[in-house]
């Protein structure tokens, strides 16, 4: 009951969903750094942060350290409660957790999960707010965190992708983040973002050790996550209960070979540029419409998205402004839609004047068209 109050929620399903994402084997050569275990095995407070471009699998090794500390709670020791574990993912379009006494809230419910008994100030607080109906300012919750905090030898921070968070939220977290470090002896922070000088200079303000490691994939990983994906693709059944899944139509091992080849060659070091070229070739219809598209695969992520937008916009009419309509309420819906929400308001048109109208329109188009139309700026 008081973790609820404290926070409905946390980010485990993010964390789970988040992880899921890793391809086998990828991301150990964050865990066997050198600045990675001097980091985890420190005695005293640190932080670690992790930078890279968009699409570098950022977010996917904020939820491999993760996975990594809880390991450490259950395998290392019969002590659970030696170690705390609190982390946040930040998302642009979630407006609401980037509010810091929803952040600070969430990094508190989880610490206070892994306690069999709460601290006597944090079960006052509770019991004052709750009779007097009144909410926790962000100090409040701040105590709170240090209270819970205090009752572990060591406690691991995750926060992941800060540089998605609203100005006014960050300078807030960067306080935040700063008093961990001046308060807890054995604090542990690891802290994901794009190479921003802002959010640079802010750290280098920090009076504890700060290292900064760069999070381009590894030519490995990124070898090994082309590889699997392009055999998935060309394994995938052509129709999936009822709807068109992706799939990569190719007839020799040689195009195959090619296409791997091409993706390693061009890539920039990011997971996602790598997805986007594939999306692309999926599009295509013989060996040989893939050997042409190989020779003018887009450089980075700017130009990709770039040529997407322009694969969109040389559509036929009809389906260029059905496309642009479902990229529209994807960008500026107020809340994030259901897939039922979704595909009835871009359908719903002046003109579509009866139920049976509307319902031929949706049969029509179902939401495996809709993605297609969009040309792999939907997933």
């Amino acid at each position: 009951k008081i973790l609820d109050w404290i926070c409905p929620s946390d980010f485990n399903t993010v964390q789970e969903d988040t992880l899921e994402k890793r391809w086998p084997g990828t991301g150990t050569w964050l865990l066997e750094s050198e600045d990675f275990q001097a980091w985890f095995s420190s005695q005293s407070t640190s932080l670690l942060w992790c930078n890279g471009p968009p699409g570098a699998g950022k977010s996917v090794l904020s939820s491999i350290v993760v996975d990594k500390v809880r390991k450490r709670r259950t395998e290392s020791s019969t002590d659970t409660a030696s170690v705390g574990l609190a982390f946040a993912y930040f998302r642009y379009d979630k407006v609401d957790s980037q509010r810091p006494e929803n952040v600070i809230a969430a990094l508190t419910r989880k610490l206070a999960s892994q306690l069999e008994k709460l601290p006597e100030d944090v079960v006052g607080l509770y019991e004052t707010c709750y009779q007097n109906a009144q909410i926790p300012s962000l100090e409040q919750y701040s105590e709170s965190f240090f209270s819970i905090a205090g009752q572990f030898l060591e406690t691991f921070v995750v926060i992941d992708a800060l540089d998605e968070c609203n100005d006014k939220s960050r300078y807030f977290i960067f306080a935040f983040m700063e008093e961990v470090t001046q308060r807890l002896p054995t604090a542990k922070i690891f802290l994901t973002s794009r190479p921003e000088d802002s959010i640079r200079e802010t750290l280098n303000t920090f009076q504890v050790p700060t290292t900064a490691i760069k999070a381009a994939g590894s030519k490995t990983d990124i070898a090994t996550y082309a590889r699997e994906k392009l055999d998935l693709l060309t394994r995938a059944p052509q129709y999936g209960e009822g709807a068109r899944t992706q799939r990569l139509e190719i007839q020799g091992a040689a195009t195959k070979d090619k296409i791997l080849d091409a993706l390693l060659k061009r890539n920039d070091g990011t997971f996602l540029w790598v997805e986007l070229q594939l999306e692309s070739l999926c599009r295509q219809k013989s060996d040989k419409e893939i050997l042409k598209a190989l020779k003018t695969l887009p450089i980075g992520l700017n130009e990709t998205y770039a040529r997407l937008l322009q694969q969109v916009a040389a559509q036929p009419t009809p389906l260029r402004d059905l496309a642009w309509r479902c990229l529209v309420w994807v960008l500026y819906a107020r809340k994030q839609l259901r897939l039922d929400e979704f595909r009835d308001a871009v359908l719903t048109q002046d003109g579509c004047v009866s139920r049976e109208q509307f319902q031929n329109t949706k049969e029509k188009y179902p939401l495996s068209a809709l993605v297609d139309i969009c040309g792999g700026l939907l997933v």
